[in-house]
């Protein structure tokens, strides 16, 4: 029952109350673990309630829930130009003095800022079905009908199969197609990558080969044949290569 109520309405102390207007309160920093008290409507005569999902640690600050629904961004306190969020379904983003400088998509991680510095990258050995990758992709060239895991160079205005037969069909760019379509799946410049035919043993060289899109652990001979090495077998018999061609090539 109430010991005592002031006429300014404000009560002291109480044991149990069923409208109470304001409660005294103290500072406390020391429990580690607190139930957070909540009411399931903005205003009205309402009963407290608590979860044990949703907990504070008054000593460090720290909130604690299962899960966070916020509906656009999480603003750094005092900065307001620095933020993370969501601006769209989706899609992720980081701002720093109100500039974008990161956003992930289901499609695409894209770096707003010119200097983007990797301590380190990992590449790591492809599976076995043609076309698995890990590594540096480009998608241009407006080219379909492209064959995973085949060897291709770029012509200027799209992508053909690379063959060491003649200088013009062997030097340049060339990529690994990841699928049919050149600006949709993409194509490997460098990194590990998995060739649609093996081409030979763990650890062999290889070069470009005189069969259209293959590639081959001896270099053609013969004269107006190109000699240009891409790359290092990584298995025997799956196809697996690391993939990066040398920019220069020689012409028998």
């Amino acid at each position: 029952m109430a010991k005592y109520i002031p006429a300014n309405n404000s009560l002291t102390t109480v044991t149990n109350a069923t409208n109470a207007t304001n409660v005294t309160v103290a500072d406390e920093s020391t429990d580690t673990s607190c139930n957070v008290l909540f009411v399931t409507a903005a205003t009205g005569d309402l009963p407290p309630k608590s979860g044990t999902n949703l907990t504070f640690n008054s000593n460090t600050g720290d909130l604690n829930t299962t899960t966070l629904t916020i509906a656009d961004y999480i603003i750094h306190n005092g900065d307001d130009n620095t933020k993370v969020g969501f601006p769209s379904n989706d899609t992720f983003t980081i701002t720093t003095n109100n500039v974008v400088r990161f956003t992930q998509t289901t499609t695409r991680s894209t770096f707003a800022s010119t200097d983007v510095r990797i301590p380190v990258r990992e590449f790591q050995i492809t599976g076995e079905t043609a076309g698995n990758h890990d590594g540096d992709v480009v998608k241009f060239g407006g080219t379909d009908s492209l064959a995973a895991g085949r060897v291709y160079f770029y012509d200027g205005s799209g992508w053909a199969l690379v063959d060491a037969e003649a200088e013009s069909t062997s030097k340049g760019l060339l990529a690994v197609a990841l699928g049919e379509e050149s600006d949709e799946a993409g194509m490997l410049i460098r990194g590990m990558v998995t060739l649609s035919i093996d081409p030979g043993n763990a650890g062999d060289q290889l070069f470009v080969s005189e069969t259209d899109g293959q590639v081959t652990t001896t270099p053609p001979t013969g004269t107006g044949k190109v000699v240009r090495r891409v790359g290092y077998c990584l298995n025997s018999t799956n196809g697996q290569i690391y993939f990066n061609p040398d920019n220069h090539y020689t012409v028998l």
